[in-house]
């Protein structure tokens, strides 16, 4: 959910993916080619992105133009209410998502960027139990040659969010 890609109809036959399930025939249009092999790598997991529509929501006291995006995750469709989206830029480092989860009805910022700058924004806890393992495997993947890539994720309160919002759209 946290990237720019539009899914599009294509006209090649339906495809296999590696566990041997047959998966619609769907082009991803994408600002990257590292965006579109995030998506292309998680459809072959099954965590197929299929559609993103415009929607109008009310939060609170606010009027929200947001997305809803259809990720069919091992063989459910969920539809997710992305609330805000912040845009990658050079100054930031990342980009990120505020959304409702379908699944257990949180309210969570997803952020994808820098290591640098996703491990600035870690819990200490995260960073205490899961921070070590994960930066050898960043060394491991830069001494290959190997491009990478943090995702992070938190969930917030309603009033939390509502807060930000107000502070946000100012």
């Amino acid at each position: 959910t946290c990237h720019t890609i539009i899914p599009e109809p294509s006209d090649s036959a339906i495809w296999t993916n590696e566990h041997g399930e047959t998966m619609p025939a769907i082009e991803y249009q994408a600002a990257s080619p590292d965006e579109k092999a995030l998506a292309l790598h998680a459809m072959n997991n099954q965590f197929f992105f299929s559609n993103r529509a415009a929607d109008r929501v009310t939060f609170g006291k606010h009027e929200l133009d947001c997305q809803r995006v259809t990720v069919n995750i091992r063989g459910k469709e969920w539809d997710f209410l992305v609330y805000e989206f912040l845009e990658f830029t050079s100054t930031r480092k990342r980009m990120s998502v505020v959304l409702r989860d379908p699944r257990d009805g949180l309210i969570k910022v997803y952020c994808k960027g820098a290591d640098n700058v996703v491990f600035e924004r870690i819990t200490q806890e995260s960073k205490a139990t899961l921070w070590n393992v994960t930066e050898g495997h960043l060394a491991r993947f830069a001494n290959e040659g190997l491009r990478t890539l943090c995702c992070a994720y938190r969930v917030i309160s309603e009033h939390e969010f509502e807060a930000w919002l107000d502070g946000h759209v100012k």
